[in-house]
This record gives C-alpha cells, sequence and structure tokens, in this order.
C-alpha cells in the first residue's frame, strides 16, 4: 500500500528543505558577523589623510640608521621574555629609550598585549609577558625618547 505522492507532498519536502539551508544560512551569517566586526582600523580616513606625515616619520626613522634585534625566550606556562637590543648607525647601544611592545592577534580583538621593556644593562631591554595563547601574533616594537617615536617595527610572531 503506497502513498500516492502529490503536490501537497511535494511542497512540504521543499518547504522543509529550503527552511534547513535558509535557517543553516542564517546562523552562518549570525556566527560570521558576531565573531569579528571586520574593522581592521579605526578612523581609517583620517588616518589616510596623515599618509604623508607617515612617510616622513618612516624617511626621519630610516636616516637614523638604528636596527633592534629582538630574541625571544619561551617561558613556563606559555609565558614570553623579550630582549631587545637597539644600536645606531654605528653598531653602538643606545641606552636611555622607552622601548614598547604591543603584541596583536591578527584574528581576535580584545586579547592586544602591552608592555614596556625596562632597560636591565646598557642598551639592553627586557620584559616578560606571563601566559599568551600560542598561535600568530604581530609584534609591534615603538622606541622613543620623549613624545616622538624615533623607532618602529611590525614584526610577526608565532608562537608554538
Amino acid at each position: 500500500m503506497s502513498k500516492e505522492l502529490t503536490g501537497k507532498h511535494v511542497f512540504i519536502m521543499l518547504s522543509v528543505f529550503f527552511g534547513i539551508i535558509f535557517s543553516a544560512s542564517g546562523m552562518l551569517v549570525y556566527q560570521a558577523t558576531s565573531s569579528w566586526t571586520g574593522l581592521e582600523t579605526k578612523d581609517a580616513f583620517r588616518k589616510g589623510l596623515k599618509y604623508n606625515q607617515q612617510l616622513s616619520k618612516s624617511q626621519a626613522q630610516n636616516n637614523l640608521g638604528w636596527t633592534m634585534t629582538v630574541t625571544r625566550k619561551k617561558l613556563p606556562l606559555d609565558g614570553l621574555s623579550l630582549q631587545a637590543s637597539p644600536k645606531d648607525n654605528k653598531g653602538e647601544s643606545l641606552s636611555g629609550l622607552h622601548i614598547n611592545v604591543l603584541l596583536k592577534r591578527p584574528t581576535h580583538t580584545g586579547i592586544d598585549r602591552t608592555l614596556q621593556l625596562q632597560e636591565t644593562d646598557l642598551g639592553l631591554y627586557t620584559g616578560q609577558f606571563k601566559t599568551l595563547p600560542l598561535g600568530k601574533w604581530y609584534l609591534h616594537i615603538t622606541a622613543d625618547r620623549g613624545s616622538d617615536i624615533l623607532y618602529r617595527s611590525k614584526n610577526e610572531l608565532y608562537l608554538r
């Protein structure tokens, strides 16, 4: 005794099928928009207007000829120790700087970490992060004397 397939049955099957598809799509759209806004830079327009100033600051940094060697050491409980040694264009150590570190996650907002390195020896700056999630980070380093940033660097850092 088989039932006959009618238009009513086909309509119900198609409605259920597309209802499941639209529900799944709606859930995925909600997850995508609530987990990351897609906004990389706040006030991008204003920052874009200052682009020429950034270029001149970059040129001034290049003219100084400074370099900075940063070494890292993994600590227990997913900690990280950083050691920076800036040098001038003659290869001599630079002392008396304020060196700030910003670690940013490229995929997550709100878990960025900042640290000011302390000068522990002449031209040697160190600092520690207690715990850091493993994965990819952007390492932003700035060095200044007073209000002017004299050195700026951005690198990728992988923690495993």
